[in-house]
Order: C-alpha cells, then structure tokens, then sequence
C-alpha cells in the first residue's frame, strides 16, 4: 500500500468514527438530570445529608456501569434542592428544579409536609417525583398521577406498631394496659397519630396521654416528656425527627424511665443517638420498612459502611432504591419525556437482585402510587449494631430487653404478629 492510499484509508477511518465521537460527547455534555429536594440545612441537616449519601453512591455505579444503555449510555446528573425543612420552601425548591434546572424527575423529601408540598408543583408542572420518605397518607391518597412513593403509609406502620407492641407483651411477659402518644405536630406526626389511635381501638390498649408539640426550632423537650409520663404509660409512641428525638430522649433519661419507646421512624438509631445514650438505647426501638439482611441489601449496607462510617439507615435506602427505580424505567423507554417517565414509573417490577436491594418479593407501584407494602420492621440497636427485631421470622437476635436477649418462638405465641 502506497503513502497516498495509506493517508486515504486513514481519512475514511477517521470519517467514520467522527459521528461515534460526537455522539459520545453529546451524551456526556447532556447527562440526564435528576432533582435531589431533601433538608440540606437546619436541625434535620444530618438526615438529609445521609439522604444525598446514598443517592449519590447509586448515580455513581449506574454512571460507573455505562449509564443508562437504551439511551447511549447517558450518565445521570444530580441536580439538588435545599427544602431547610419548610415546606414552602420544598415547594419553590421543587420549581426550580424542574422549570429552570430542567430536571426529569425529584427524589425527596424526608418530611411528608415538605413531599406533599412538591408533589403539589411536580403534578401540576407534569413531572415524576417519588417521595423516598415520608409517610403521611394524604401524600398518595391525592390521586396525583405524577407522584410515586416507596416508603410506606403512616397507617401500614401504625397497624404493624400497634402489631409489634402486643408481641412485645407476650414476650417479655410484661403487662401493658396503657400507652401514651408523642408525637411532632405537623403533616408526619398527626397521620402517625390518627393510624395508631385507629389500631389501638381494636386492642385492650388504652390511651391515657397525648401531646403533640411543634418540632420546627425545639430546643427542649422535657416539658413534653413530662406530661407524656404523667398519664402513668406502659409503653410510649411517638412520631419524631431526628433532632427531637434525641431531645426527647435526654429528657426522658432524666425522668428515670424504664419502660419501651417506640418511634414511628427509625430516628433511635441514628449515629449521634446511639453515641449518646449507650446502653440505655436498648429501650429504643424504631420502625423501618428496610432489612440490612434482605439478600442484596447486605453488600451496599456494609460499602455504604465502609464508606460514610455509619449503617444504612432505613430512609436512605430507599432513597438509594429510588435511583435504580428511575433508572429501570429510563432503560425499557429510552427517553427522556417526562409523561413517557412517568408511565414507565407506573408500570414499574422490579425483582430482588443488585439493583432492587429491598425485602419486598417485588417493587411495584399500586394505582395510587404507593408502593406495594409487604411488612415493616422494628429495629432495635444491639452492642452498637442495628438489629431487626420485629416480625419474628426476621429476627436474627432476638430483643433485647434489660440484659437479656428474648426469642419468638413460634407464630402461635404472637398473635399480634400477622405479617
């Protein structure tokens, strides 16, 4: 071959891959953009942060991965909100993102007050938003039809609370007649109150307290406490934050109390928390609808360990899931229309495997868009290590309770525990 037919054979070559590399970089300069709208600042700063954690850790191996492949490989960009924990302004937040930041879809946004304020923009802008946590019912009981949420409803938690604590009795062969509820007292905290005081109507289980208090800006919680242990409890719970939990757990240390906490959230095993308290979190307990030990959550629980020095929590998880949840429906469409989005989100199944980490048999979305939900969890922090404790067959270690470590035995002897 000639100098002149080598130089023409390397122009044709050339020819022919100037439009893969165009391509390539036209995919790379226009990633497809995802909002991220959770609390960045403020008392509830630490929850969202964590939030932010695992979404980014998921963008990071699809990206890693080859992007999302129906599309060219286009990598998925993080655009994000700050909600300060208010929801006006989750609701400006949530314009933003998509009317000037042109995102494709928000991921959000820890308090139901603050979800419920986005799905209202998102619905009416016509673009997805799946609510990874919050869990006040009117969220999906809208008829929204852009909205989607993985975490459970207050009233699946308050059934499987009210479910958890006659199990509780029966094992620990202690008597509980009274209970009294704590909780914050906006959209989060009256939803978890009207499910348990719907669930315990049904039981021996009386109501003897209820206080409700204002968490935005609590700097103390003693005063709540007090009058939540006047009315003589067997048993507390609550529906609080992060930040006044802990509070509310100082003031309870203080009291002397000895008897179970239950939160509406898994708030009572939060790094800070368990630091803290020490062994008295053992009379902690949470509620969650994520497993460390589901078979594909174990490996990410323990990277995301490794990683970020602190256990998966539970909403982060699904914060987590709720990439690989968009991913899965941008990969069967291969577009980046938001109503072809959105009817992908709809008919969205995903089996347990590295990209559907969850316990569930399978992830998919009921009419409402609620996430079908098959079970919470109660979690329980045993020699600093997150533990689920509750449903039976999905304790590992039992509770814990006063030192000593207590098992279900069979499914007779928890007749509360119907799964």
């Amino acid at each position: 071959m000639t100098g002149f037919q080598r130089f023409c054979a390397f122009v044709v070559v050339m020819l022919l891959f100037q439009p893969l590399a165009c391509n390539r970089k036209n995919v790379v300069e226009n990633p497809l953009r995802i909002g991220v709208l959770f609390p960045m600042s403020g008392s509830l700063e630490e929850a969202g942060l964590s939030n932010l954690q695992a979404i980014r850790l998921a963008v990071e191996k699809i990206n890693s991965g080859g992007g999302v492949r129906s599309m060219g490989g286009q990598p998925l960009e993080l655009v994000y909100g700050d909600t300060r924990g208010q929801s006006l302004i989750a609701a400006r937040e949530a314009e933003r993102l998509i009317s000037e930041e042109g995102v494709l879809v928000i991921i959000g946004a820890y308090q139901s007050s603050a979800a419920e304020a986005a799905a209202k923009v998102c619905e009416r802008l016509g673009a997805p938003i799946i609510i990874s946590s919050g869990m006040a019912d009117i969220i999906t009981d809208r008829g929204f039809q852009y909205t989607f949420r993985l975490m459970a409803k207050a009233e699946h938690f308050g059934r499987d609370m009210v479910s958890f604590l006659l199990d509780f009795s029966r094992l620990t062969n202690r008597s509980l007649h009274k209970t009294a509820l704590l909780y914050e007292n906006t959209a989060y905290g009256t939803a978890c109150a009207f499910a348990l005081k719907k669930h315990l109507t049904s039981t021996d289980l009386e109501i003897a307290g209820e206080v409700s208090y204002r968490a935005a800006g609590v700097v103390d919680m003693t005063q709540e406490v007090e009058k939540a242990l006047d009315a003589k409890p067997d048993a507390i719970l609550t529906a609080m934050y992060d930040h006044d939990s802990l509070l509310a757990a100082r003031a309870m240390e203080a009291s002397g109390m000895d008897i179970p906490l239950v939160n509406m959230g898994a708030t009572m095993i939060s790094r800070q928390f368990v630091e803290e308290l020490g062994p008295a979190v053992e009379k902690y307990f949470g509620m969650t609808d994520y497993s460390k030990l589901a078979p594909y959550a174990r490996e990410i629980n323990q990277e995301f360990k490794a990683r970020f020095h602190k256990e998966l929590p539970g909403e982060c998880a699904l914060a987590y899931q709720s990439v690989w949840v968009i991913k899965d429906a941008l990969e069967r469409i291969g577009t980046a229309d938001k109503k072809q989005i959105r009817d992908a989100l709809a008919a969205t199944y995903m089996l347990p495997g590295p990209d559907m980490i969850l316990s569930a048999p399978a992830l998919f979305f009921e009419p409402s868009g609620q996430a079908a939900h098959s079970g919470s969890f109660v979690v329980q922090v045993q020699d600093g290590e997150t533990a689920p404790v509750w449903p039976p067959e999905y304790t590992l270690l039992g509770v814990r309770w006063k030192g000593r470590s207590l098992f279900f035995t069979s499914s007779e002897e928890t007749p509360g525990g119907v799964h």
